[in-house]
Formats: C-alpha cells, structure tokens, sequence
C-alpha cells in the first residue's frame, strides 16, 4: 500500500489533527521547558532527602535510581529546546513563505545577477524542506516521550532490584545476596546479545527464531517496561521500521554521551 493510499484511509478527524498537531506541539513544548528545567533540583533535593531517610546499604540502588532520573530530565529539557526552536523555525518559514511566495527574488538592486544566479540554484524555492522541517519536529516530540518514559521504566527496575536484594539479604546465603545485581546484569546482557543474534541476517529466518524470538521479546519487554510497554513498543518500532537502525542509534548515542556526562556531574 503506497503512501496515497494511507493517507486517505485516515479518518477526517485524524487528518485534521495531524494538519494541526503542531499547536499543541508548541503549548505543551513551552510549558514543558519550563518545568523540566526545575526537575533537576528537585531531584537532587529528593536524593538527599532519601539518603537521609534509608539505610547505607540501599545507596547504591538509590544512586542509580535517581542517576536514571536525572538522564531523563536532561533529555526532556535537551530534546524540549530542540523541538521549541525547530518549530519556531517552521512557524517562520511558513510566516515568511506567505510574504514571499516567490523565495529569494532575482531582481533586485542589492546583488550582482551572477551572485544572484548562483545563489538561487543553490538555495532554490522549495516548499519540501518546510514539510520536512515539520515531519522532524514530530518525530523528535515523539522521541522525546520514547526516551523519557524508557528512562523511567528503567529507574522503575532498579527501585524493583535493589528493593528485592535489600529486603531478602537476610534469607539468601551472603554471597548470593551480594553478587545479585551482577547476576541480573549478566542475564540482561546474555538476553540482548541473543535478541540481537536472532534478528541476525543468517538466524531471522530459521525455524527457532520464527518460534522464539517473538514471544520472548515481547514477554521481556513487559517484564521490564510494564506500564510503559505498550506506548514504548509501538513508538520505538515505529521508528525502528521506518527509519535506517545505523541512523537511528546513531542519534540516540550522540544525543545520550553529552546528556550522561552532564547528568552524571
């Protein structure tokens, strides 16, 4: 089914919404920028709170709880701001494009027609890169609530895993009780490089990647999103089916190596 096709069978009322989604992408940006930006504090303030209030062994489930929470504030305020000013942008261009439907006007006293030549068939009318501009705020506002609520889920499984460790260390034998977070790390990193190895070129196709890894995924990725599992599925394979997999971890880790650094500090 081509493009076209989709297009008209959305119903009206999704149609007009997609044609006017960019206001409440503006409204809910601009108020959202400012919040975020006290997110920061107040977590540190909820930080010092709880390390006053909970014991030293539950620190370390503490700091990597409230380290995840800071990723995700960061991002929020990182790619809000992004988002903001690209759609200003847009709104510019649109604004300017209704002025000047004509673009960058040849005739005029100001340039040489040589200069003018050359910087029209560099910078030529065209109404697609306003489109584009626009897809992109979209999609980054739809990554935005990707990143934020995987963050969160994320800090959610560490508050379950250290609670866990912290409230049955008196019943399991000290050593297994001490080595549990390593042992859950080393599972998760044995389960991702075997989902990886399943949507491999040479295994997809078999007869036990068909049965497996389907289901386990999906099973997995409500064992570790829970509330968050079905908006972050269906956001991430979205863009994980539409968009080059290179191109989109690419973004995710130029975008996270200067948001941990920050975060982290």
């Amino acid at each position: 089914m081509n493009q076209e096709n989709i297009k008209n069978d959305k119903p009206k009322w999704l149609r007009r919404l997609e044609r006017e989604s960019w206001q409440a992408e503006l409204i809910v940006s601009g108020i959202a920028i400012f919040g975020s930006l006290q997110l920061p504090g107040l977590i540190e303030n909820m930080a010092g709170e709880c390390i006053s209030f909970f014991s030293q062994d539950a620190y370390t489930g503490l700091y990597f709880f409230f380290l995840y929470l800071l990723f995700s504030a960061n991002f929020l305020i990182v790619f809000l701001i992004v988002h903001f000013v690209t759609r200003a942008l847009w709104i510019g261009l649109i604004g300017l494009n209704s002025v000047f439907p004509e673009g960058i006007k040849k005739e005029n006293k100001t340039y040489a027609p040589h200069f003018m030549e050359r910087l029209i068939a560099d910078f030529p009318k065209d109404i697609r890169y306003i489109e584009r501009l626009d897809h992109f705020c979209s999609v980054i506002f739809s990554f935005i609530a990707l990143l934020v609520m995987t963050m969160l889920a994320i800090a959610v499984d560490v508050v379950i895993v250290f609670g866990l460790k912290y409230l049955l260390k008196d019943y399991l034998p000290e050593g297994l009780s001490q080595s549990l977070g390593d042992l859950i790390a080393a599972f998760l990193l044995f389960f991702s490089a075997l989902m990886l190895l399943l949507n491999s070129k040479i295994l997809k196709e078999t007869t036990f990647a068909k049965k497996y890894h389907y289901p386990v995924l999906m099973g997995f990725s409500k064992l570790m999103l829970h509330v968050f599992y079905k908006p972050v599925t269906r956001i991430s394979y979205i863009f994980s089916s539409n968009f080059s997999m290179k191109k989109y971890r690419m973004a995710v880790i130029l975008f996270m190596i200067p948001i941990s650094f920050f975060s982290i500090n």
